[in-house]
């Protein structure tokens, strides 16, 4: 949907100025969260099926009956997703 479908284009206009004002060193940074946005926004959109629903609840039991292990030994160091 269109930024004038949803209303002003006041909140675009900041955050293209927000965007302006981001040093070089964090443009990467910035482009990175602004893909996770939309791409979530994506997802948002759609139901979650039941077999999605199925393993959401799976997993939720699991961790409260503490049936988790440390990221440490799921994935080796180098694979890990970096903090920050």
């Amino acid at each position: 949907m269109a930024a004038t479908e949803k209303g002003s284009r006041a909140p675009r206009n900041a955050l293209h100025q927000l965007v302006d004002r981001i040093p070089e060193t964090e443009t990467h940074a910035a482009q990175r969260f602004l893909e996770f946005l939309a791409a979530r926004a994506d997802y948002d959109e759609e139901p979650l099926t039941p077999q999605e629903e199925a393993a959401l609840e799976q997993g939720r039991r699991a961790i409260r009956q503490g049936d988790v292990r440390p990221l440490d030994e799921v994935l080796p160091a180098p694979e890990r997703p970096r903090s920050g």
